[in-house]
Order: structure tokens, then C-alpha cells, then sequence
């Protein structure tokens, strides 16, 4: 039961609460290497590498060549920026009848970061003649079809690799921004009570994915004034069971309360900010201006057509349905403009904007600005992000082991002929697009 706790946990984004349960079930399990194995993925997502190493190591002792724990130490080398490490593990598990489909796919994406397209290409294939393959696998391997050709420069093929892996997604609806504008109207804000702390610790990072809050995360805490707690789920929690009718004078400081308990660990001793990146929570700034006033707001921005074109191309599985289809990519872009113009109006928050553009481009002085609205003091070390050994569990965990580079910008332009429904919906909304 313990081990079922901790590994649900665990995925559920939950980790720091898994981690008791799942060293109670090694405990009571020393011999099973499943345990193992969900205890060293526990321990990955809490960025505790060694350890999470150790554990996985166990496991593959108690039993060699186990598919679930070589797949997560590939992960931790690749998210750490040693993807030929991760590649030399995997190779020797990519051959014969019984190679794990899992262990393939990956593989492949690490022949991409390394170099070796036409070598991925291979792999993928290989994935996707699987016999019954699940639709889960056989959309992972289209997108990583998709990456090796666009990084081949077979754009068409790319976007047809695209295109059949996101009809294996459930597709969702874009926010209705109207219908928060309206719950949380300047006049209903205004009247809200706000909690009696103004604690200015929390950074929060909003905008679309894909827009490069990642690598302006990564640079912050690659200087010595800001940590990060990653993609939080506190402020979308709160807001999943409060309303503007319902928040009365003496919730706010307990939320104020709930809300910082997250950050806390994180706050140690010559951290001035923490940074809760977490992209859709443009969504949920109405209820930030009540709960955590002093907060800063940083909005990351990057040209509406390679953040849609983005968007598709990765595989955000079931946690963005908007995401499989490029016309509700562009609706859901044109919400998060609509709503930060908004809360601009709306609140009294501090919110700043970031071109991804600009920091690729210009990132000493654009860095030193973003610090001078966080209030803290220009890092030199921030330039040096790329070195970081942390573990970073998103889409973009390879981009930010690279230095800065202009590799993203204007990439559309490769795909321009199929953009016809994002450029619709964008005029239709009035979104500019440079």
C-alpha cells in the first residue's frame, strides 16, 4: 500500500510527499526492484541525484537490465546534460526482438541531441513497427520522428510526423478569458480583501509554454539571489476551490499561509526570491493580487507563431489538451494576451515582460533588467545557466544545457505554409504577431 502511495504521489507531482511512503515499501521490500525504482524516480523529480542514482542502481543489482530503471537513469543524464552518457547506456538496449519500445524511443531523442539524426531515424522506425504498440509509445515515437526530421531539415515530413502524433492526443479547449475577465473584473478585484503580509519572496513566471520561461528560470537561479520550486501546483490548487464570491477577509491570510508553505523550503538563508514557474498562471493573477500581493510578475513573450508552432511540436500528453491542435494553440495564446492586458489594468501587481527574443539576443543587458525589477543584484554567474548540473524536468531540459542562442527565433518560417489556422485565429483576435 505504501509503495502504491508514494509512486502515485510521485506522478502526481507530488514528490516531497511520496518520499516517506516509498522508503517505508524498500524497507519492508528490500528484494523488489519495482520498489526500487519508483523510490529513485521519487528522488529524481526532487532533484536528490546521487541518491536517486543509488536507488536505481539497486534496483538493476536485484535485477540487471530492468527496463523501468535504466529508462530513469537515462532520464537523469539526459535532464542533466549528459546525453552521450545517457546514449552509451541505452544503445546496447535498442537491439534484438525484445528491446524495450520505452528505452528505444528515448534513444532516439538522444541521437538527436547528439548529432546522430539519421541514426535516430532508425531507432524510431524500429519503435513504431512495434507489434501492438500502445498508443501512448506510438505517439511518443511520432514526435520524436518529428524532431529528427526537423532537425534534418525534412520539414514537410516533420510536420506530417507532427500532425499524426498530435491525433493520438485528446485535444481541449483554450481558457475562456472572457469569463475570467468577467469573474475578475477590475471593480470585483478592487473590492477583494488582500492579505496582511506583503512578503515579497514569490516570483511568479506566467505566459504560454514554450515562450522561454525555462531558460529565464534557469538563469535567475544559476545566480546566488533566487531559487525556484519549479512548475508549482499550490497557486492552480487554490484557485480550483476559491471564487471571488468566496473569498472573505479571513481566507486570505490563510491562503497567504497555504500558498508560502510551498516556497518555504526554498527560502534559505541568501535567497531573496523564489521563482514558481508555472506557465498557465496567467490564468490565476486575480487571485495572486489578493493572497500574495507582493509577489512579481514576470511574463515571458515570444513571437505568436513560434510559440504555436511549438506548442505542436511537443508532447505535452493529456496536461494541455489545447495544445494537439494548432487553431486552439492560437486561442489559448490569444487568452493569455487578453488576460495579461487585463490583470496590467486590473491588479497592482508587479509584472514585468520578457522576449525570448531579447534574452537570446542581448542577454547581459536584458538580464541585468529583469534582476533590477526582481530587486536583487546583477549575477555574472547567470550567464553561465548552461553549467548547471540540476536536474530540469520539462520540454525544454535540453535547450537550457546550451549556451544562449538565437537557434528558435523565426522558426516558423520553415512551416509558414502550414500555419494558415494560427494566422487566422490570430487576426481574428488581434494578436500581433512581431
Amino acid at each position: 500500500m505504501r509503495h502504491i502511495l508514494g509512486a502515485s504521489r510521485t506522478r502526481l507531482g507530488r514528490a516531497s510527499d511520496g518520499l516517506d511512503h516509498l522508503r517505508a515499501a524498500a524497507a519492508s521490500m528490500p528484494d523488489n526492484p519495482l520498489v526500487r525504482t519508483d523510490l529513485g524516480e521519487c528522488l529524481r523529480f526532487l532533484d536528490r541525484l546521487d541518491e536517486a542514482h543509488a536507488a536505481l542502481d539497486k534496483a538493476l543489482s536485484l535485477r540487471p537490465g530492468f527496463p523501468p530503471a535504466l529508462f530513469q537513469k537515462l532520464l537523469i543524464h539526459q535532464h542533466t546534460g549528459e546525453p552521450a552518457r545517457a546514449l552509451e547506456l541505452a544503445e546496447p538496449m535498442t537491439t534484438g526482438a525484445g528491446a524495450n519500445p520505452n528505452i528505444v524511443i528515448l534513444a532516439a531523442n538522444l541521437c538527436r541531441q547528439t548529432g546522430r539524426t539519421a541514426d535516430g531515424i532508425t531507432l524510431v522506425q524500429r519503435a513504431l513497427a512495434t507489434p501492438n504498440l500502445h498508443p501512448q509509445l506510438r505517439r511518443e515515437a511520432l514526435f520524436a520522428l518529428g524532431h529528427l526530421l526537423d532537425a534534418g531539415g525534412d520539414y514537410d515530413d516533420a510536420f506530417d510526423a507532427f500532425t499524426r502524433a498530435n491525433a493520438l492526443t485528446q485535444s481541449g479547449p483554450a481558457a475562456d478569458a472572457d469569463a475570467i475577465v468577467r469573474s475578475w473584473s477590475r471593480k470585483t478585484i478592487a473590492a477583494l480583501p488582500r492579505a496582511s503580509s506583503r512578503d515579497e519572496t514569490p516570483v511568479l513566471v506566467v505566459g504560454m509554454p514554450r515562450t522561454g520561461s525555462t531558460l529565464l528560470e534557469q538563469i535567475l537561479i544559476a545566480g546566488r539571489a533566487c531559487e525556484s520550486v519549479g512548475e508549482s501546483r499550490a497557486l492552480p490548487a487554490i484557485a480550483r476551490r476559491i471564487t471571488p464570491g468566496s473569498l472573505a477577509t479571513g481566507d486570505v491570510d490563510a491562503l497567504a499561509d497555504e500558498y508560502a508553505c510551498e516556497l518555504r523550503p526554498r527560502a534559505t538563508s541568501g535567497v531573496a526570491r523564489v521563482i514558481d514557474k508555472h506557465p498557465g498562471g496567467f490564468l490565476h493573477l486575480g487571485l495572486a493580487a489578493c493572497i500574495i500581493p507582493g509577489a512579481r510578475v514576470v511574463h515571458t513573450t515570444r513571437d505568436p507563431r513560434d510559440v504555436c508552432l511549438s506548442c505542436f511540436f511537443q508532447n505535452f500528453g493529456p496536461h494541455l489538451g489545447f495544445a494537439s491542435d494548432l487553431r486552439a494553440i492560437a486561442q489559448q495564446l490569444a487568452a493569455c494576451v487578453k488576460l495579461m492586458d487585463h490583470w496590467q489594468d486590473a491588479t497592482d501587481l508587479a509584472i514585468d515582460t520578457v522576449r525570448f527574443e531579447t534574452l537570446v539576443a542581448k542577454p547581459e543587458p536584458e538580464i541585468r533588467r529583469v534582476s533590477a525589477f526582481l530587486g536583487i543584484e546583477y549575477d555574472p554567474a547567470c550567464l553561465r545557466f548552461h553549467e548547471s548540473r540540476r536536474h530540469v524536468n520539462t520540454a525544454s531540459a535540453a535547450q537550457v544545457r546550451r549556451p544562449l542562442n538565437t537557434d528558435g527565433v523565426a522558426r516558423w518560417r520553415h512551416y509558414e505554409k502550414h500555419l494558415g489556422p494560427v494566422l487566422e485565429e490570430l487576426e481574428n483576435a488581434g494578436v500581433p504577431l512581431d
